[in-house]
């Protein structure tokens, strides 16, 4: 995940359940950089639109690639301050498995998080180049939909270019999700032009994608607000 996204931005498409660290966010863009092969830390370079405002804003994470216990690779995120605590962490969100979404009571356990606050993990639940998820503890194990820039655009473009009268309700429903959700959740017609990989990957481990984190139309006023703003600026100096 650092590795990608060292190289390409990428977005917050969906997450499965709403959480209030998400209030006023959207457009929510992600850049690495600072990479230390060695250490395996980088920069955490996160840019998003304050929904309520239309301003832009940014902010900086250390992070670190850790191992959960008895795993055979880096499969965790440590945010804050990766040198807090030790190399490695408890946890079981490396597999996509269905009964560890439904099942596990350490996410509604107070104490689950008890340890030291200056840091917490997130559990790559599923990584390829195109996309990434990952099950955030800080938010109770909330799961988010990372979609590469690139393809996002141009999965954005091939939608508009399809007829109006393409319905959603012509289509069959071969990701389980009803269409009577559909209408107030996401938009089917997106989530369904994602990599296959991906989509099946969020579905068995985090439930449905309930919330869609990013739209094209509210990015690119927010946009156009911080260059107007910013052109208002430079006029009066």
């Amino acid at each position: 995940v650092i590795r990608n996204t060292e190289n390409e931005a990428y977005y917050m498409v969906y997450v499965n359940e709403y959480n209030y660290n998400y209030n006023s966010k959207r457009c929510i863009q992600l850049r690495t950089s600072d990479l230390n092969q060695t250490l395996k830390t980088a920069v955490y370079n996160l840019t998003w639109n304050k929904y309520d405002r239309w301003s832009q804003r940014m902010e900086e994470h250390q992070v670190a690639a850790i191992k959960q216990n008895n795993y055979y690779q880096e499969n965790i995120l440590r945010f804050w301050y990766p040198d807090c605590g030790s190399r490695t962490a408890d946890g079981s969100y490396n597999l996509v498995d269905y009964t560890n979404y439904q099942c596990d009571s350490g996410l509604r356990d107070p104490t689950y998080f008890s340890h030291d606050e200056e840091y917490y993990d997130s559990y790559v639940v599923f990584s390829e180049p195109s996309c990434y998820i990952l099950r955030t503890l800080e938010r109770s194990g909330v799961c988010e939909f990372w979609l590469n820039e690139i393809l996002l655009n141009k999965t954005l473009t091939e939608l508009e270019a399809q007829p109006e009268e393409e319905s959603d309700k012509e289509k069959n429903t071969e990701d389980c999700i009803t269409e009577s959700n559909a209408d107030d959740k996401l938009n089917l017609k997106l989530f369904r032009k994602l990599p296959r990989n991906c989509r099946v990957a969020f579905l068995l481990s985090c439930g449905d994608p309930e919330t869609l984190m990013y739209n094209k139309t509210e990015c690119e006023k927010s946009c156009q607000t911080e260059t107007t703003s910013q052109s208002e600026d430079d006029d009066l100096h």
